[in-house]
C-alpha cells in the first residue's frame, strides 16, 4: 500500500503562514487500537508497531498451533502538509487487514471498535487532538456453503463512528477504499489476508453554518475553518 499525504489539511499552512515564516504542518496518527470486543473466544490483543495501542487482535483456536483469525490496523505515518499536494478531501488514516483463517464455530467476534487519534502539529507543537471511534461488525460465514462462488466470504462492515467536535458540522464520512472505490462493507476470502485503506472523507464544500474566516481565526485550528479557507480559495481561482 502506498501512503499519501493529506492535502485537505494543506489549508493549515495557508491559515498559519505569515510573510516572514511558513509554519511546518504535520498530522500524526498518535494512537490506534482495538477495543470493546463483542463475542469471540481466546482473544489476544498485541501492539506490534510504533503507534500506541493494540493494533493486532486475534481470535479462534485455543492452542498455539490452532489457526486464528484476526484484525490488524497499520496507521498512516506522520504526514508533512506544508509543501503542497494533489487536490483531494480524502485523509488516509491507515490500512485495515482481515487475517481470515478457518476457526471453530462460535469463536469469532461479532463487533469491535477501532479507536484512533489524529494530532495536528505546527512547528512540532501540538495544536489540535481529534479522537475517533469506529465500530465494525463482523459476520463469520460457514465454510461449506454451496449457494454461490463467494458464499464463504466473511463480511466486515463499518456499522457506526463517532463525531468529534472538530468535525461536527462537516458531514464527514469514514469508509474503506478498495480497488479505487469507497465502501463501508468489504468481503474477505477464507485462508487469505484482505486489506483496505481506512479513509476519512470530507465534503467538497463546507456547510453554511461554518463561521466566517474572521471568526474562525479566533477558534484556533478547527478543521471546519480550515476547510472553509480551502473552499473559498478554490472559488477564487475557478473561472466565472
Amino acid at each position: 500500500m502506498q501512503y499519501r499525504s493529506i492535502p485537505a489539511m494543506l489549508v493549515l499552512s495557508m491559515l498559519l503562514s505569515g510573510t516572514a515564516h511558513a509554519a511546518l504542518i504535520t498530522v500524526e496518527v498518535t494512537t490506534a487500537g482495538w477495543t470493546l470486543p463483542e463475542g469471540g473466544e481466546n482473544l489476544a490483543f498485541s501492539d506490534t508497531d510504533s503507534t500506541a495501542g493494540n493494533d493486532l487482535l486475534l481470535w479462534g483456536g485455543s492452542r498455539p498451533t490452532s489457526s486464528k483469525s484476526g484484525y490488524r490496523f497499520t496507521a498512516n505515518p506522520s504526514s508533512d502538509l506544508s509543501n503542497g499536494g494533489s487536490e483531494t478531501n480524502e485523509w488516509l488514516i491507515g490500512e485495515f487487514a482481515h487475517l481470515n483463517e478457518v476457526v471453530a464455530p462460535g469463536t469469532s467476534i461479532r463487533r469491535i471498535s477501532l479507536d484512533f487519534t489524529l494530532t495536528v502539529l505546527r512547528d512540532a507543537d501540538v495544536e489540535q487532538v481529534i479522537p475517533f471511534s469506529v465500530r465494525l461488525r463482523h459476520r463469520e460465514t460457514t465454510n461449506d456453503c454451496s449457494t454461490g462462488p463467494n458464499c464463504s466470504d466473511d463480511i466486515v462492515q463499518i456499522e457506526a463512528f463517532s463525531t468529534p467536535t472538530a468535525l461536527a458540522n462537516l458531514g464527514y464520512d469514514l469508509a474503506f477504499r478498495q480497488n479505487d472505490g469507497f465502501t463501508r462493507r468489504i468481503q474477505t476470502v477464507e485462508n487469505t489476508t484482505t486489506s483496505a485503506d481506512l479513509v476519512l472523507r470530507l465534503p467538497d464544500a463546507p456547510p453554511t453554518s461554518v463561521a466566517e474566516p474572521a471568526t474562525t481565526a479566533l477558534l484556533g485550528l478547527g478543521v471546519a475553518s480550515l476547510l472553509l479557507v480551502r473552499h473559498r480559495r478554490r472559488n477564487a481561482v475557478e473561472p466565472g
